[in-house]
Parts: C-alpha cells; sequence; structure tokens
C-alpha cells in the first residue's frame, strides 16, 4: 500500500490498523505526538509493508474529513453538492471520506437527517466530520466486509473555513 501523494505531507500523521479492522491498535495515537507516524516514517511503512490496514488521523495538520455513510441521502437534500470537490476516498462500507485542509476547525460534528428515519424510528445517521483525536481508514485498506476502500475523486485537498463546513 502507498499513502496518496496528496497526503505526503509532513503535518499529517497516520496510524496502523490491524488488517480487515478499522481501529487503531497502538494506544495514544490520537494525541499529538503519540503512537501516530509520518508517510515515510520507517516504522510505518513496515507496517504498511507487512498488510496493516492504516488511518489518516485527522485534526493534525487541519486535515479534516467530512465522513458521509448515507451518501445517496446527502444527494436527495442537496448537501453533498454544495461541498467543495476535494481528495476523497470511497469506504468499503459504501460511504465517502472527503478530506479538507481547515485552519479554524471545532470539534467533530455527527450529522442527523431529522426528515428521515433509521430502521429503529430514530433520526437517520447520515456521518461525521472528523476532527483532532479522530481517523478515517486509509485507501488500498480493507473493511471488515472485504470490500476495499478506494481512491475516488484523485484531486488536491481543498480548503474550507469551518464556518462553511459545519452549516451543511
Amino acid at each position: 500500500m502507498k499513502i496518496p501523494r496528496q497526503l505526503q505531507r509532513n503535518e499529517f500523521r497516520f496510524v496502523p490498523i490491524q488488517f480487515g479492522s478499522k481501529k487503531p491498535f497502538e494506544s495514544k495515537w490520537n494525541k499529538r505526538g503519540g503512537n501516530n507516524y509520518t508517510y515515510d516514517d520507517p516504522k510505518f511503512r513496515g507496517y504498511l509493508q507487512e498488510g496493516y490496514n492504516w488511518g489518516t488521523c485527522t485534526g493534525m495538520g487541519d486535515l479534516i474529513i467530512f465522513d458521509s455513510d448515507q451518501e445517496v441521502r446527502l444527494n436527495e437534500i442537496g448537501v453533498a453538492q454544495k461541498l467543495p470537490s476535494t481528495f476523497s476516498v470511497r469506504t468499503g462500507g459504501g460511504g465517502i471520506h472527503r478530506y479538507y485542509i481547515c485552519k479554524d476547525h471545532g470539534d467533530k460534528i455527527i450529522m442527523y437527517d431529522t426528515d428521515a428515519l433509521d430502521e429503529k424510528g430514530k433520526p437517520l445517521h447520515l456521518g461525521e466530520v472528523q476532527t483532532l483525536g479522530f481517523q478515517a481508514v486509509g485507501p488500498g485498506s480493507t473493511h471488515p466486509n472485504g470490500s476495499k476502500y478506494q481512491i475516488e475523486t484523485d484531486e488536491p485537498i481543498a480548503e474550507v473555513r469551518w464556518e462553511d463546513i459545519s452549516t451543511y
């Protein structure tokens, strides 16, 4: 596996994840100075060579990820069309991870649709905007269902303002 060129920045951090999993296994991976690595760190590259999944730490290097679990519904309600085009990854579960630089980001946002309900009658969970302390599984990794995460949009990472991204 290879880290995409858009993510090959020294200010970004990455974590190894067991093959077929979505959760990092090292402690303190989500802390600055913790068990997270630059894209070219020899230890991290060793994990990749052994076939581990990997994740991109959010919030570090001002990187946030708009993690849409319900892409069809986000299109229906017009949110997806408002998001700036950017580097994105199709998840193994069928969602989209949109990567953005946001210098003034706030805390994680969990998105719900109050007009659509899930099978339990609760507002439909649409996804999250992942910020400091979280991560998103990277392209080339394997989802627990066996599907691969794949680059969807191969272009530069767009910059957004928190004020704009948090109003969608």
